[in-house]
């Protein structure tokens, strides 16, 4: 297993969180979920404490989602994806079914590179023009200036705290590496379908319309999947919302618990 920057809090079932195409941000939802399960939150490639080059595809962090639960969690864990993260805990329950009880997914952008839109194509032009001129923290900046944008105005980049803003500045070439990794497009259906594990998939209502559009993709294409507005919350679903986010999971928790006592 590459060795990933982990942190595990709690006790219970166990849960798995992967953050998405910026620092790890879980605002609440630790402190929600910790008290009745074992929460397995780590930093991804070339992110926070684990440093390293950008892999280049997605794949990679689904294979190490894959063994950092081989090694760590003691029975099926449900997987919380936020943004690329959904993605990557797709990919990961379609290919290591036997280590996902379910998925909760937050906005996953999944194959939004199909689908362009004009501001989010604008969005990432900007973001490597700038760090081609070696300028990576303002290209992250510009990224998730979009990637945060509020349909009611404005973007919460400017409203998340100011040390998380500051890990944006160091993790910004993950950022920007990143960006060219896509956004699940070799997901086609057929390793859609292989998601047998039951998924929640959470819409912010006041973020993007891009990422709306693309979770009502995801809950299209997969088996055993609802579709959940989150009303007005943004992009960061588990900062503006963590209790919803925890239900979810506890929910999950609890059918596969009821499933296995039956």
């Amino acid at each position: 297993m590459y060795p990933l920057a982990l942190e595990a809090v709690g006790s219970g079932p166990p849960v798995l969180l992967i953050h998405g195409t910026a620092p790890s941000l879980w605002g609440g939802l630790v402190a929600a979920l910790s008290a009745d399960h074992r929460v397995l939150r780590y930093d991804r490639r070339s992110f926070g404490g684990t440093g390293a080059e950008p892999p280049g595809r997605l794949t990679a962090h689904a294979g190490d989602a894959a063994a950092l639960l081989r090694a760590h969690a003691k029975a099926p864990a449900v997987v919380v994806g936020w943004s690329i993260g959904g993605v990557i805990a797709l990919e990961l329950a379609a290919c290591a079914p036997e280590l996902v009880a379910g998925v909760v997914a937050l906005d996953p952008p999944l194959h939004n590179k199909r689908h362009p839109r004009p501001a989010m194509v604008s969005a990432i032009a900007r973001a490597r023009i700038l760090a081609a001129a070696g300028r990576d923290a303002s290209g992250a900046r510009a990224f998730l200036r979009w990637a945060l944008s509020r349909r009611s105005g404005g973007s919460d980049l400017d409203r998340l705290p100011m040390e998380w803003r500051e890990r944006v500045a160091r993790d910004a070439r993950a950022v920007v590496g990143e960006l060219g990794a896509g956004t699940g497009e070799h997901l086609d259906a057929d390793a859609l379908r292989a998601v047998v594990a039951p998924a929640l998939v959470l819409a912010a209502q006041d973020g993007s319309p891009v990422f709306e559009a693309a979770a009502q993709r995801a809950a299209a294409a997969l088996p055993r999947a609802e579709l959940r507005p989150v009303p007005a919350s943004g992009h960061a679903i588990q900062v503006d919302a963590p209790s919803t986010v925890a239900a979810a999971v506890r929910e999950l928790s609890g059918a596969r618990a009821g499933a296995a006592a039956g």
